[in-house]
């Protein structure tokens, strides 16, 4: 048997349940992670449930993080672009004529203390956009939290 075979048969390597078109969540512990399974999946590691939902939790807050920045700037309008799975790349202020590139979106800030306006969602992926509307949702309450909050505080 060579060691192209025995490698597939073991699920080590290009083919099996670690490598090619499987998940490397999916590789039995003894598995080796070969460079074909990690460019395969870049953003899959050999985690439980729990880790992976931790660390997708820290994500999606750190993405928060970013719109909260952008809710506490001036007036105007902010171009979020996103990578591919639904994580806040980078954030830069832009021009209303401006059009979102692959994988980006706008939001508009009119002014403070009033709710944000967020731009369409045509130039992203499925997965960015429903995270995308998540996130809208979240700010959202975020902002009319922060409005309530404003309001018991006055005389």
């Amino acid at each position: 048997m060579g060691k192209r075979t025995k490698a597939k048969k073991e699920g080590v390597g290009g083919g099996g349940s670690c490598g090619g078109s499987g998940s490397v969540a999916t590789c039995p512990k003894d598995a080796q992670l070969t460079p074909e399974v990690v460019v395969a999946a870049p953003y899959t590691t050999p985690k439980s449930d729990e880790e992976r939902r931790a660390m997708g939790a820290e994500l999606y807050e750190g993405s928060i993080r970013e719109l909260r920045k952008i809710l506490a700037g001036p007036r105007g309008m902010s171009m979020v672009h996103l990578d591919a799975i639904g994580v806040i790349d980078s954030v830069k202020r832009c021009r209303v004529s401006e059009t979102p590139e692959r994988g980006s979106f706008t939001i508009f800030l009119p002014g403070a203390g009033q709710l944000p306006r967020f731009g369409h969602t045509n130039m992203l992926t499925e997965q960015q956009a429903s995270i995308v509307r998540i996130m809208h949702q979240d700010v959202m309450r975020i902002v009319g939290s922060q409005e309530n909050q404003r309001r018991a505080e006055e005389p």
